[in-house]
């Protein structure tokens, strides 16, 4: 039987039940919260699959906020860790996926202009050339997020980097500020500020925004690297070196931070670790003009011009417009190298460009001298043939070359009269060297008569005096190379110690200075063989021993008289007689002066009956 009692109507309350009602539609509500809740946690873990117009939509009510904004959404968060991977290409497909759901997304459009940013620094050339392209586009992208979304502080400091890069400083300054008025602790910002200030060469102020952002990301390479060059600068160059140690830990393929290591090397005068990082720097970089011309630098101070050649060559042609400072420096360390033909081929293509220009004339025809000059030095017919050739053509292009008409002169002089002891007059040198009115050459060229008729004091003294009235310690240099090549180092040691006292760090002049001593010790090297020849009655090759003695060094005294008593035992009485001339002009307090005048006499007669015999 059921037991009776009150029944209730349906609706009549009964406190029990409505509590119980009333907890269980708690507990359903915490229960669907939560279930909200992981199915969130659960969609932002979740690669993009449908539209992000809503995500998009919640941020844009929040445009004219005066707080910065982030973007939040999977996708553009998704491709901006594509970016900084450098997978452009899967960057730049999801944010044009992300753009044809929403054209508004900020997000979108900042990493649309980080991506054509980044190409800019790309390994591929083609992109490289398209620099001024892609800035262009990457400006145009960064403005487009900020329209939609003015607090958006990385794209205000992305669009910063490229005015940087174009620049157009005042610009970037102004987003720098507005993005630090944003959030003034955002890392990023902070660097770009400190970078801003060093490239206005405002380090001391670039400083504290530089450590504030190492102190927020101690992993930001760009402010480590800023910094060092800060302190650099500020001549805290252990300082520098630990910032540019981290800037290359966290970014190894960073050559700026490279070349800046190499120079503080250098001027702690380690240049091993210099060229070190120098080398490094072009290997990551081959486009990093200054690390090249500073590893040119080195080379050429040390005298190492084939690897100073190599590098500027690098340069000249990496550049699509060369300027005359570094096409004039590539030709003269040609010839320097021995490659005077290289130097031809450089000048001439910089008059193909610049048909009208002086200086490229003067420089084109300093370097058909210098061919000339080493064809000179094969002392057979066909280059001195060639010799004169180049030497002719240096005149065309440089009327007052004295070095080329020189050469045509001797070579001249060559062809008419083996011998300068017959006739010693003025009139056997071209008449057209006497009528220059060009100073320093015309003392230069009557230094080099006197020099042809062995008058070596009278001929010394125009030479120190063409050298005085030059150009400087560039003058010294030149008349130090001209001498050398004539047979003159003691004048030519004078001349690069001149330039030394003035630039006592200048590599040149002391590779000259060795190049001089070096002469005179072949010099007396190929006298001392000569003599064994003579004994041995080996005459053609002594003789030809002692001339090579002499070009190396014409005031060897022993080695004319040696010289003269080998011709005068062959019976060649011309050049007998020069070279005891060339003796007593060098030797005039010698003990046997008296018996070379003697001689002298004697083959003068000798020399005469020959003239009216007609054998001479």
């Amino acid at each position: 039987m059921r037991a009776s009692g009150p029944t209730r109507k349906p609706n009549q309350s009964n406190p029990d039940e409505a509590l119980a009602r009333k907890w269980h539609g708690w507990l359903c509500m915490a229960l669907l919260g939560i279930a909200l809740s992981m199915a969130l946690v659960t969609d932002a873990r979740t690669p993009l699959q449908g539209s992000t117009r809503v995500d998009e939509q919640a941020d844009e009510e929040a445009t004219f906020s005066a707080t910065p904004y982030h973007p939040r959404q999977r996708g553009i968060l998704q491709a901006d860790r594509y970016v900084a991977d450098y997978k452009l290409k899967a960057a730049e497909a999801l944010y044009r996926q992300i753009l044809r759901q929403n054209p508004k997304s900020p997000g979108a459009w900042n990493g649309l202009g980080k991506v054509s940013y980044f190409k800019t620094t790309s390994s591929n050339q083609n992109l490289r050339d398209q620099t001024e392209a892609l800035q262009s586009e990457a400006i145009q992208d960064f403005l487009s997020a900020l329209r939609y979304q003015p607090g958006y502080v990385e794209a205000h400091v992305n669009l910063a980097s490229v005015y940087m890069e174009q620049g157009r400083m005042g610009d970037a300054g102004e987003h720098l500020d507005r993005a630090l008025q944003l959030w003034p602790n955002y890392d990023y910002a902070l660097a770009k500020k400190g970078e801003w200030l060093v490239r206005q060469d405002r380090d001391n102020e670039a400083l504290p925004y530089l450590q504030q952002a190492i102190k927020r990301n101690s992993a930001n390479a760009s402010a480590h690297y800023y910094l060092a060059v800060a302190q650099a600068s500020r001549n805290e160059l252990d300082a520098a070196l630990d910032n540019l140690q981290a800037t290359i830990w966290l970014d190894p393929a960073n050559a700026p931070a490279h070349y800046q290591m190499a120079l503080i090397y250098e001027k702690q005068g380690n240049g091993a670790a210099a060229v070190e990082h120098y080398l490094k720097a072009v290997s990551l970089k081959p486009e990093l003009e200054n690390a090249r011309l500073r590893l040119a630098d080195y080379y050429e101070q040390r005298g190492d011009t084939a690897s100073a050649l190599e590098q500027l060559k690098n340069v000249m042609d990496s550049t699509e417009n060369p300027g005359w400072e570094l096409t004039d420096r590539v030709a003269r360390l040609s010839v320097a190298n021995q490659q005077p033909d290289l130097a031809v081929k450089t000048y001439r293509n910089w008059l193909n460009e610049h048909p009208d220009d002086p200086q490229a004339s003067s420089a084109l025809s300093y370097a058909k001298t210098q061919v000339a000059k080493q064809k000179l030095r094969d002392d057979d017919l066909i280059s001195q043939g060639e010799a004169k050739r180049y030497a002719e053509q240096a005149v065309k292009y440089q009327p007052n070359n004295f070095d080329a008409r020189m050469i045509n002169a001797r070579l001249d002089r060559q062809m008419r009269n083996p011998s300068t002891i017959v006739g010693k007059d003025p009139g056997m040198v071209d008449a057209a060297l006497q009528k220059t009115a060009f100073q320093p050459y015309q003392s230069y060229e009557q230094g080099e008569m006197l020099l042809a008729r062995y008058q070596f004091q009278e001929a010394e003294r125009l030479f120190r005096n063409a050298r005085r009235t030059g150009e400087g310690n560039r003058s010294q240099m030149v008349f130090g190379e001209l001498f050398l090549t004539q047979g003159l180092p003691a004048l030519a040691e004078e001349s690069f110690n001149l330039v030394l006292k003035q630039l006592p760090a200048n590599a040149s002049a002391r590779l000259g200075i060795a190049k001089a001593r070096e002469a005179r010790e072949q010099s007396q090297e190929w006298l001392a063989e000569a003599r064994q020849n003579t004994k041995k009655n080996a005459l053609p090759v002594a003789i030809l021993q002692l001339e090579k003695a002499l070009r190396a060094d014409m005031k060897n005294a022993q080695a004319h008289y040696l010289l003269g008593q080998l011709y005068e035992k062959t019976d060649e009485y011309a050049p007998a007689a020069d070279h005891y001339y060339a003796y007593i002009e060098l030797e005039p307090n010698a003990k046997n002066a008296d018996s070379v005048k003697r001689k002298i006499g004697n083959l003068k007669l000798k020399i005469a009956r020959q003239q009216s015999e007609g054998k001479l």
